[in-house]
């Protein structure tokens, strides 16, 4: 039995989405019999709910009383963590050393404050490392490097010369985490009923972007089911007094479980631009995206360039509410954005990276 173990982290600076992606590589990889664990910082502003989603032990990095400093300049993301570099991979090595028996097969790293220092540290020996990333902003030294959010050409032009020839790079939605309830979850297009039903996802932190949403459509003439997927269960997103919820009938769920069940029902989504992309597009669901981080560029270019999904900008209420409007009565178009997204995410890319990792 092979063991690997996760080394990510979640806040509300710094997101979920990171947990996530481990998550969803740690599923598939735990289905097929490895031990699976996760390293974070138990931190007061850790998120706490994306833990749950992982199927094995979370273990809480140690503070140490020891303090050593990096030698070289800091990654842009240094204050992600609770001091060096070298302490955290002193701490990984610590707990890889007593609690998991010193025997670990393959690190997994979605961490924008670790870079090649902290990979060399824990990957003596025979431990093979594998880095998630979507920035392209410092070097790695690891053998499997995953950009799902990349289109191949521009990711190799990006990380070659960050990550060496000897890395293996996994460039594209071809490789793009998805859980096996989205694959299994695809479904065709399927005909607008009398009230059509509207998703929207803001990612793990960010309800912003759906209260701006609501804005736009509380007077929109038709009416909708409105189902509104958020990260937190104590997101304290409130809507009972928001004027849409006099004209829409809406639900909100938090800390979904199996969320595909959900969202493959939605005859359109609108959703940020990060990795809920690849899964909406795998399950077929037509989507309008909100750009709300630069690293979302390419995520959104390669979603809209396939015509899985369109751009959408929230500024203009009645912008929003005319181009969700047209949207919903162009039966044609929504059917050829399904297939897009079909033909853009198979929902294999997952069981891909478990199939080279097992290999190894």
């Amino acid at each position: 039995m092979k063991k690997i173990l996760f080394r990510s982290d979640g806040s509300p600076v710094i997101g979920v989405g990171h947990l996530v992606r481990c998550s969803t590589l740690a599923m598939e990889l735990h289905a097929r019999g490895c031990e699976v664990h996760l390293a974070v910082h138990g931190s007061a502003e850790s998120a706490r709910w994306p833990l749950t989603l992982f199927p094995g032990q979370v273990h809480e990095l140690q503070n140490s009383e020891i303090q050593t400093e990096d030698q070289g300049d800091p990654v842009a993301h240094a204050d992600w963590l609770l001091g060096s570099q070298a302490d955290d991979a002193r701490k990984t090595l610590d707990l890889i050393n007593i609690q998991l028996q010193g025997s670990v097969d393959w690190i997994v790293v979605d961490h924008y404050a670790l870079d090649s220092r902290w990979h060399r540290q824990v990957g003596a020996g025979d431990r093979h490392v594998m880095a998630i990333d979507d920035l392209a902003d410092r070097e790695f030294e690891v053998q499997l490097l995953l950009d799902q959010n990349r289109e191949e050409k521009s990711g190799l032009q990006a990380y070659r010369a960050l990550a060496g020839e000897a890395c293996r790079l996994l460039m594209g939605p071809d490789w793009a985490l998805v859980r096996r309830c989205f694959r299994e979850s695809r479904r065709p297009f399927k005909a607008i009923g009398n009230r059509p039903r509207l998703l929207l996802m803001s990612g793990g932190t960010n309800s912003l972007m759906i209260t701006k949403c609501l804005d736009a459509i509380a007077n929109m003439e038709q009416e909708l089911e409105i189902d509104i997927i958020v990260g937190s269960p104590d997101s304290g997103m409130d809507l009972s007094g928001h004027e849409a919820a006099n004209r829409h009938r809406i639900r909100i769920h938090s800390a979904v479980s199996d969320p595909a069940s959900i969202m493959s029902q939605a005859d359109l989504a609108v959703s940020a631009a990060g990795s809920t992309v690849w899964e909406l597009a795998c399950l077929g669901v037509p989507s309008l995206l909100v750009r709300i981080a630069d690293n979302q560029i390419p995520v959104l270019k390669q979603a809209v360039d396939s015509g899985a999904a369109c751009s959408l900008e929230l500024d203009d209420e009645a912008a929003t509410r005319q181009t969700l409007e047209n949207l919903l009565a162009d039966a044609d178009r929504l059917a050829e954005m399904t297939d897009a997204g079909h033909g853009l995410v198979d929902g294999l890319g997952t069981s891909r990276i478990a199939d080279l990792m097992l290999k190894s």
